[in-house]
């Protein structure tokens, strides 16, 4: 919207606008930024939060491409380490299933595979 002649309310708005943008543009994040506004790697539901809140400051000129990336690619890990949690506790239910399973066997020795 133009500015009217003699419109000095409408001319500060802008200016103020634009000083906030520029402002904003060399923002730079600070550890207790991250900290506060980033959620720790503690579930799926955070690790998805996580890289949203990174998607953001990326497209907002907040951060790097390398340090997006090294971001992104921490919560990649993450989620590799939490797959393999859960792979393991699943192991060690279906390995005490078949201790379970050859103890009932050992104590019917008529027990037979098909």
């Amino acid at each position: 919207m133009p500015i009217e002649p003699g419109d000095s309310t409408r001319a500060k708005e802008i200016g103020q606008a634009g000083g906030q943008r520029s402002a904003q543009a060399r923002r730079r994040l600070v550890l207790e930024d991250v900290e506060r506004e980033l959620p720790r790697l503690t579930s799926i539901e955070a690790a998805k939060a996580r890289l949203e809140k990174l998607s953001d400051w990326g497209a907002a000129g907040l951060l790097a491409g390398t340090v997006l990336h090294g971001a992104v690619r921490a919560v990649e890990v993450w989620l590799r380490l939490h797959d393999h949690e859960l792979d393991v506790g699943r192991i060690k239910l279906l390995e005490a299933r078949i201790a379970e399973l050859d103890a009932e066997r050992s104590e019917r020795p008529d027990w037979r595979l098909p």
